[in-house]
């Protein structure tokens, strides 16, 4: 009984250059016949060309259906020879059956309940000072002498827009 393999390649879409080839008629046969010798000196014969649907994305979540011209060629495999296939998937490996224990397994360790975290008992927040103090023209605050950068002395008096207002006034003579 004759087996035979088969080979399925695309047609092509396009002609290729030569020398004395003019139109694109005449390339596009050129590159058939180019295909087809080259599949016969493999040992391969021709069958026919199939025009088949192919399903294509054609965006995010569409698909369009495209055919594609493709050319079947076949051959008889001999006895001892290889058939042409696409090379076999990876075998799959078992792991061996686990091998039972002498010594028998650990308990499972059973862990204290937890305890929250332990906080103070919160103390009462302090009252917070009735007493303001409030600044006016006749009495502005005074930083404490500590309160100077670097240990610079105190202001003898704040420099505001009041009391310069107060004193331009003052000098000049005039009134408000």
């Amino acid at each position: 009984m004759n087996r035979y393999e088969y080979k399925v390649v695309p047609a092509p879409a396009k002609g290729e250059k030569a020398r004395g080839l003019k139109g694109a008629e005449d390339r596009f046969a050129f590159a058939i016949e180019r295909l087809m010798n080259d599949m016969a000196a493999q040992g391969w014969d021709y069958q026919r060309a199939e025009t088949l649907p192919s399903e294509e994305r054609s965006g995010l979540a569409s698909s369009q259906t495209v055919w594609r011209n493709l050319l079947v060629f076949r051959r008889e495999v001999t006895q001892g020879a290889q058939m042409h296939a696409p090379s076999p998937a990876p075998a799959v490996v078992t792991a061996p059956a686990p091998v039972a224990a002498e010594t028998p397994a650990p308990a499972p360790r059973i862990d204290p309940p937890r305890q929250g975290p332990v906080f103070p008992d919160p103390q009462p927040e302090p009252e917070p000072e009735r007493n303001l103090l409030r600044a006016t023209r006749e009495a502005p605050l005074r930083p404490p002498a500590e309160a100077g950068p670097d240990g610079a002395p105190p202001l003898e008096r704040p420099l505001t827009v009041l009391s310069d207002r107060d004193t331009r006034t003052k000098d000049s003579g005039g009134t408000d």
